[in-house]
Order: structure tokens, then sequence, then C-alpha cells
């Protein structure tokens, strides 16, 4: 059987779409930061990860990485629907704060790449730019406004539990994700 395999670290405003992918079994485990799941699904947790500000290595707003210098550049927001709206939005404001959106992404990989070749912003998960981030030649700094620490789960059909294949490859997932992660030993 060949698993088909949906990761969207962080964002959390993909969880109906994800859970549609679960639920047509076009996706057999997604990899995501569900706080919780409906019934129908088991999830367990891999890592925890946080939201760093990343941009192209020598980026001036990494120099001075301040609130107001955020509000002022261009930014990428990861969205697997096309919105403009992420949740950095959201925690702007009630600072009655804004930021301008020039161009959404559908995947974290390609945020890295539209990031090196430009003068955006991205809020992104940690554990991204500590992988990919150097050789991508992007760098991060901590965000101006904090957003809590999310867990990443490995989240799948729980009727999918009853195959052998699928208790296997929960099961590898949990022993290699630690691995994976930077910090690991």
């Amino acid at each position: 059987m060949a698993h088909r395999f949906f990761t969207a670290t962080g964002t959390r405003n993909a969880t109906a779409g994800t859970l549609k992918l679960l639920d047509s079994r076009e996706v057999d485990v997604a990899l995501v930061p569900f706080d919780s799941t409906p019934a129908r699904f088991v999830s367990r947790p891999l890592w925890d990860d946080e939201f760093v500000v990343a941009a192209r290595a020598g980026h001036p707003w990494l120099r001075a990485p301040t609130l107001d210098a955020y509000c002022r550049h261009e930014h990428l927001v990861v969205s697997t629907s096309g919105s403009l709206h992420g949740f950095y939005d959201d925690l702007l404001a009630p600072l009655r704060r804004t930021r301008r959106v020039a161009v959404a992404a559908p995947n974290y990989m390609l945020a890295l790449a539209l990031l090196a070749k430009s003068d955006l912003l991205a809020a992104v998960p940690r554990t991204l730019v500590d992988v990919h981030g150097a050789a991508a030649g992007v760098r991060a700094a901590p965000a101006p406004i904090a957003f809590p620490v999310q867990k990443v789960r490995a989240t799948v059909p729980a009727a999918a539990l009853g195959d052998p294949a699928f208790e296997w490859l929960l099961g590898a997932i949990e022993r290699v994700a630690p691995k994976c992660t930077p910090g690991a030993a």
C-alpha cells in the first residue's frame, strides 16, 4: 500500500480541509497541529513547534525585528485556499495593527523558496527554518507577537487502524519524528 501524507505544520485554519481529505481517503496520514479532532479520528502527538518570522538572509528586518518594521514590510502567507488572511492578522487586530500580504503560497517549502528570492516576510514554523532554512538561504527571528506553541500530531481516520499497515505506519512515524526535529539526539 502506498500511503499518502499531508503535512501542514502550523496551519490551524486548514483543519476543516484536512479532515475532509482524511475522510475522503485522499490522504492517509496528516501531520498537523490539531488541538482536538472529532472522535472518528485518532491523533498522536509528535513534537512541539512555534512560529518565527522568516526572511531571506540579509533582510533588513532580521537586524531590527520590531513590530513597527514587521507591519511596514510586505508578507507572504501559507494558505491552501489562496486566502491572503493569516493567523497573524488575527493577532495584530486587537493592537489595531495591520500588515500587507502580497502573496499566498500553497505550502511551506514553496514559501521558503519565495522568501529566499524576495523581500517578503512570513510567519513559519521554527522547525521548518531550523531544518531547511540554511539550504534555502532563509533566516528567522522571533515573532514580534508570540504565537502559542503548537503540538504537531499524526492524525488518521480511526477506521483505518483496523488495518495493521496503518498501525505500523503510525508507530513508525512516532518513532522517527523525534529524530527529525532540531535538537534531537
